[in-house]
Parts: C-alpha cells; structure tokens; sequence
C-alpha cells in the first residue's frame, strides 16, 4: 500500500492503523 494515500483501509490498516 503506497504511503502517501492510505485508499485502502483493509490493507493500510497494517501500517496506518485505521486511516479510512
């Protein structure tokens, strides 16, 4: 998942936590 947009929470939320 790119960084610099946290689109998907499902697989962001590893490393952003929840940012949907």
């Amino acid at each position: 998942a790119p960084p610099s947009a946290p689109t998907n929470f499902n697989l962001d939320n590893s490393l952003f936590g929840a940012n949907h």
